[in-house]
């Protein structure tokens, strides 16, 4: 146990409850009215819940390209650096770009790392795990051929992951693709993702080109095993709900390619040209 680390405390409150009523009243008003006004907030159905998605794009400035994404408890902050020159090496492919895929949780991110009872060794697998997953639902979508002799690197920060959550995994490739297109990396296309839940079945999906670029199945919670139909027809309804995320994600991308351009002024450099 590292003790020179500053401690995290295992619950926080939010101040206003220090606040009169009246002023508390009108500050969660507003809060509300802001929240529907907020374009960057979305709900998926997931059996009989739904979960809350936030995402959000150009959150870290030395960046390439960068997301951030909120599925119910999983908080997920992606990093893009590249495409950038590599030195000749003989173990990698020059014909086609290497992508460096590279997730870490935080040492606040959930409870088990919190209390020091997650081992580094069982933390490190998870993350290894987790990157060969994440990179294995992104390279079909990358036009690798377009970059060579040149490196990508993606840089992904779990900031929260409750101990019963699985949407990391889903959160983490939806962020990883905002961040590849927010950097203008050329893609097939987005590569949306989506976790059903009660069989921690996460399918990544790319729905322009209509083909499924990973699926991960991991049937711990329950211990039974799922007839062939069944998981068919649970592939299908994440499919559908990849549909759902994809629109929103092509929406929240739309929207901040417009609003850098109004705020980096180029709108006013764009010259009118008279065709008679």
């Amino acid at each position: 146990m590292n003790r020179t680390a500053q401690s995290v405390p295992d619950e926080t409150w939010d101040p206003l409850v220090f606040l009169e009523p009246n002023s508390l009243l009108e500050i969660v008003n507003q809060r509300k009215q802001n929240l529907d006004q907020d374009t960057e907030h979305m709900d998926t159905d997931s059996t009989n819940s739904k979960q809350p998605i936030f995402l959000k794009t150009d959150c870290v400035n030395e960046a390439s390209g960068s997301s951030y994404i909120e599925i119910g408890n999983a908080k997920v902050l992606c990093s893009v650096y590249g495409p950038r020159e590599i030195p000749r090496r003989d173990d990698y492919d020059f014909k086609v770009a290497n992508l460096n895929c590279e997730f870490r949780f935080a040492s606040f991110s959930c409870f088990m790392q919190r209390r020091g009872t997650l081992s580094q060794r069982d933390q490190s697998l998870d993350e290894k795990n987790l990157s060969s997953a994440i990179e294995e639902a992104l390279k079909p979508s990358i036009l690798l051929h377009k970059y060579p002799k040149s490196q990508i690197d993606l840089y992904i920060l779990c900031i929260q992951n409750d101990i019963d959550s699985r949407n990391i995994v889903c959160a983490s490739i939806i962020a990883a693709s905002m961040a590849l297109a927010n950097a203008s990396i050329e893609l097939y296309d987005l590569v949306s993702s989506y976790t059903y839940t009660p069989v921690n079945l996460t399918v990544s999906y790319m729905p322009q080109l209509n083909q499924v670029t990973s699926i991960h199945f991991s049937n711990e919670a329950n211990g039974a095993c799922l007839s062939t139909d069944l998981f068919k027809s649970h592939i299908k309804e994440s499919i559908e709900n990849c549909k759902k995320v994809y629109s929103f994600m092509k929406h929240i991308l739309l929207n901040s390619d417009f609003y850098s351009l109004l705020k980096n002024g180029l709108d006013h450099d764009i010259k009118k040209v008279d065709i008679s």
